[in-house]
């Protein structure tokens, strides 16, 4: 018979012909005659098996019916847990209620060594094949598919604005850095030998640069690694504490549809931040198109109509294509000069 479901190696042989006149032919069904007793590669099926007298081809006996048999299919249930800290290697696998083939059964993961069991423990965040096997029929081999293994994720890198070393004042809480809920069980280092008071260092005249910081705590057994890294500047600090970063939206389209209609500046209109500024616009050419003074994305911004020294009229507005800005602004450092700034670009007008 078939070893497993669905194959084809069963065989039919037929033994020790007699009568006639002592040479034999032989055949399955209504196939091709052959001297050989022997028919092999057979699937599940039933076969009339019949015999002939090769010196009269004319005499054919059927010697009955022989039926080819097939084992159900294996199958099996398949449980799975995952690892329970990122890094841990605690993860199992489970095949239970196998049925099919033969009665007898054996399992593995991938290319491993074959087993009784269907447990398989000890196992990292990865993709596992999980195999099964009639024990009768080695050859007889199911991929019951694949069991996923996961993880919690890593930690992501946490890298928060720059901050200034020019404020003898300023103390920064590490722990303000971590993910809402986190317990604060745990303890922080790094690599500069910095020494901190609890979670609190100082930055001012800290050299300039990189700061690695680790914190690690246990969370549901587990131990966790949070890391934070913090560059320390000394320019560009003329920025009054809480304001908001000034940042240029170099594209628009002036289509009347409430969307995204004018050049927009960020915080721009922040005047306790940002007292002054003005705006200039260029074509490709270097006409002046637009220039203003105490811009603002409302009331006083650039919609695509021309406000400079250019003969375009205001009832077209310009066209499509690409224009150049410069902004320049003043801003108030943390002790409370006016500092002069300036931004300039690429701005690209789409109708």
């Amino acid at each position: 018979n078939v070893t497993c479901n669905g194959a084809n190696d069963g065989t039919i042989t037929v033994t020790a012909p007699a009568g006639g006149y002592g040479t034999y032919e032989y055949r399955l069904n209504t196939g091709a005659w052959q001297s050989s007793g022997n028919f092999s590669a057979l699937a599940n099926a039933t076969y009339s098996v019949q015999i002939r007298d090769a010196a009269n081809p004319a005499c054919v006996i059927v010697l009955g019916d022989q039926i080819i048999t097939q084992p159900a299919a294996l199958t099996a249930a398949v449980d799975k847990t995952n690892v329970t800290c990122n890094g841990a290697n605690d993860g199992t696998i489970t095949v239970t209620a196998p049925t099919g083939g033969y009665g007898t059964y054996e399992y593995r993961l991938d290319s491993g060594a074959w087993q009784t069991s269907g447990n398989f423990s000890a196992l990292a965040n990865a993709t596992y094949s999980v195999q099964i096997r009639d024990a009768a029929n080695p050859t007889c081999v199911i991929t019951l598919g694949d069991q996923i293994i996961t993880q919690a994720n890593a930690t992501e890198p946490i890298i928060p604005e720059p901050i200034c070393n020019t404020d003898r004042t300023s103390t920064i809480s590490l722990n303000s850095y971590l993910p809402t809920g986190t317990p604060l069980t745990g303890n922080w280092t790094n690599d500069r030998n910095i020494v901190l008071s609890d979670s609190e260092f100082k930055p001012y005249n800290l050299a300039v640069g990189e700061y690695n910081f680790e914190y690690q705590v246990m969370i549901e057994s587990c131990p966790i690694t949070y890391f934070v890294k913090i560059t320390i500047i000394n320019q560009d600090c003329g920025i009054v504490l809480g304001c908001g970063a000034i940042e240029v939206h170099n594209a628009f389209t002036p289509n009347n549809d409430g969307i995204n209609d004018s050049f927009e500046i960020d915080n721009i209109e922040d005047v306790e931040c940002y007292p002054e500024n003005t705006v200039e616009i260029y074509n490709r050419w270097g006409v002046l198109v637009f220039e203003t003074k105490n811009y603002n994305n409302t009331t006083n911004n650039f919609n695509g109509i021309s406000r400079g020294r250019t003969t375009i009229s205001q009832s077209s507005g310009l066209p499509t294509g690409t224009y150049y800005y410069i902004l320049n602004y003043t801003s108030v450092d943390t002790v409370g000069k006016i500092q002069t700034n300036k931004k300039d670009g690429y701005l690209y007008l789409t109708r």
